[in-house]
């Protein structure tokens, strides 16, 4: 075993020999599988009593509904998508709640539809394309959550999984490409795979009374892993180790800590011709996991080169299913901040709502899975405490229409470590902070909506930390039809020593005395979109990949001082946007455009856009258009221009049009 560690036999190398060559196979006709995924949205909301059913065509779309009582529109984006081996995208859907009703909606995903005959596509070689599509297109979720006591980093959907969005009232949930305010649906096609969640169902021997097999009903999520070509042993056709050292089941028993499922994996127990149970009834119905042996390997490899082949490619229909229901119609009354306390944490009290105002003596503290809804209903929540509330280890808390008061500079509103927070229709004022998400002191991802609220900070109006090493796991802020203050410093504030926030602006207005957003985050995303930004100086930008689009940033100091090097701060320049480069990660700023007739001002020597050390790699500003007080001619992108217009303004425009 010691000496297989170091190396692998003659025939282990001519099966990694004919992997390699497979898998390159795949990756170099991967663009000859540009295949249509055909998305129908099946929507069956039942939120009355009246059970029937009508069916409307809209658009190539069907439309299944329960009733016709639903006060609210139901859209989804691009039906048509096309995909290749290793792509991924967004499932474009929306939702308007135009109702008094809190509304759950769930989504699920069903692949039954993948049902087809087989297709020669050589002399030698037979696939069903419908069979293999469904091995390897799935649906996801990604958003930590908390599942069968376990924290799942992305939520599979499937025929028996789904995740459920809040819509509060008179609120829209959009799940678009570049616009959305909750986690997004997104499709992957995988074809590097060890092996598969399944839905299966037992088959039982005839002569033993035993299981004998399991038949497969649907795929839920694979197994993904990159195979190291010189430590992966297989004994036989089963495979042996992971990397020469991990064994399957030390393996499996650290994959099923997190799976979702109650119960870890640690022995063959149950296993049944290669298919483990992970959550499986005395019947032998439910979710097994199987792993794939080096044959179905090496022929998963020789399906997905042969679908690349095939010159006539179908369609692939997908049925996207959204089930709603008014939530919470249970309501719970609350006249004080002891009858507050007990109702949040009581999981049968409903929506709970304010029936006065309340002063809170002690902070509101949700974790371990809590979900909770409080209707402010105009009232004025007031705190004498330094966190009003704390929502951690992924509970869930959603506050609508009234008031937040704080305690001046001692008070932050809502302080989250992987909390998930809904802020809509609510004013906060009188706080040191109105926000703070602190994902970097313990492990989990916060996601934190803000919709038609004002934030009016003493100091920072949210304050973000990411997470503590680089990883696929983000922090996700979205601010949407809001004004945030941040009255000493800034609107939103960053952290550049750690990782991975993913915030998006929309329609919003933000305002810091230095500056709107100071953003110096490593490995991380910051959106602008339709929004006005103004601060001393008007954006900071020291990491990540920042896009800005049809909005107005100002600049409104004068030049305090000239840009200089400021490794935990930024100089008070007075720029419009102010990039600093030269640090450990890359820094990249698109300006796609700013508002009709708006400008990006510069006083006393401050330019509307300034790349500071720019000797320094990697940052990076490219400009596609917009109105300047200052010529950007050097941020412009390839193919445009920047043309001074005579009255102290630039417009960057394309060459063609020049």
């Amino acid at each position: 075993m010691a000496e297989n560690n170091g190396k692998l036999n003659h025939s282990q190398q001519g099966r990694f020999a004919l992997l390699r060559s497979l898998r390159r196979g795949v990756i170099l006709r991967a663009f000859l599988a540009i295949i249509t995924i055909l998305l129908t949205i099946i929507v069956l909301f039942s939120l009355t009593v009246a059970w029937y059913t009508n069916v409307v065509q809209s658009g190539g779309l069907s439309f299944q509904t329960e009733q016709w009582n639903f006060n609210g529109e139901i859209t989804l984006g691009e039906t048509d998508i096309s995909m290749s081996p290793g792509s991924s995208g967004i499932v474009p859907l929306t939702i308007k709640n135009e109702g008094d009703h809190i509304v759950a909606a769930s989504v699920s995903v069903s692949k039954a539809s993948l049902t087809g005959s087989d297709v020669t596509v050589s002399p030698d070689v037979t696939i069903n394309p419908y069979e293999l599509m469904r091995q390897r297109l799935y649906f996801y979720v990604d958003t930590t959550m908390t599942r069968g006591g376990e924290t799942v980093d992305r939520v599979y959907l499937s025929s028996n999984s789904s995740y459920t969005y809040t819509i509060l009232p008179q609120s829209d949930l959009v799940l678009m490409e570049n616009s959305y305010n909750a986690p997004r649906i997104k499709w992957e096609w995988v074809y590097d795979v060890l092996g598969y969640y399944v839905l299966g169902s037992a088959v039982t021997s005839q002569s033993t009374g035993a299981f004998s097999d399991v038949k497969i009903l649907d795929y839920i999520r694979p197994i993904e892993y990159e195979y190291d070509e010189t430590k992966t042993t297989f004994a036989g056709a089963q495979l042996s180790t992971i990397d020469g050292e991990t064994t399957v089941l030390e393996f499996l028993s650290e994959l099923t800590k997190n799976d979702g499922y109650e119960g870890t994996i640690t022995s063959d127990d149950g296993v049944v011709n290669g298919y483990y149970p992970v959550s499986v009834n005395e019947q032998g119905y439910g979710i097994w996991l199987h792993l794939c042996t080096y044959t179905e390997i090496q022929q998963n490899m020789k399906n997905d080169t042969a679908l690349g082949q095939m010159t006539a490619q179908p369609s692939y229909p997908i049925n996207i299913l959204v089930s709603g229901v008014n939530s919470r119609e249970d309501e719970t009354f609350v006249t004080s901040a002891k009858d507050l306390a007990t109702a949040l944490k009581d999981p049968t009290a409903g929506k709970i709502t304010l029936a006065g105002d309340v002063t809170l003596t002690e902070t509101i503290a949700l974790a371990n899975g809590m979900n909770a809804i409080l209707d402010l209903n105009g009232k004025t929540l007031t705190s004498t405490v330094a966190q009003m509330f704390s929502v951690t280890s992924g509970a869930q808390i959603s506050l609508y229409d009234g008031t937040l008061v704080g305690n001046g500079n001692d008070t932050v509103a809502v302080y989250t470590e992987g909390g998930y927070v809904t802020m809509q229709n609510v004013t906060v004022r009188d706080v040191k902070q109105g926000v703070a998400v602190r994902d970097h002191i313990a492990e989990g991802a916060s996601m934190v909506r803000v919709s038609d609220t004002l934030i009016e900070a003493n100091q920072i109006g949210i304050h973000i930390y990411g997470q503590k090493q680089p990883s696929d796991t983000y922090s996700r802020l979205i601010v949407e039809n809001s004004r945030i203050e941040g009255a000493s410093y800034a609107a939103i504030v960053g952290n550049g020593s750690y990782y991975g926030t993913d915030i998006v602006i929309q329609n919003s207005e933000l305002s810091g005395y230095y500056t709107a957003i100071y953003h110096p985050q490593k490995d991380s995303i910051l959106t602008i979109t339709d929004s006005s930004l103004d601060g001393w100086t008007g954006l900071v930008v020291k990491g990540g990949t920042v896009t800005v689009t049809d909005s107005t940033i100002l600049g409104t100091g004068n030049a305090h001082s000239a840009p200089t090097y400021n490794g935990s701060g930024f100089s008070d320049t007075g720029d419009g946007i102010y990039l600093e480069g030269g640090y450990d990660t890359s820094a990249v700023v698109y300006v796609n455009g700013v508002s009709t007739g708006a400008s990006h001002e510069a006083k006393d020597g401050a330019q509307a856009v300034r790349h500071y050390r720019e000797e320094q790699t990697p940052a990076a500003i490219y400009i596609t258009g917009g109105t300047y007080t200052s010529d950007v001619s050097e941020y412009c992108a390839d193919g445009y221009t920047c043309r001074n217009n005579g009255d102290g303004t630039f417009t960057v425009v394309s060459e063609v049009n020049q």
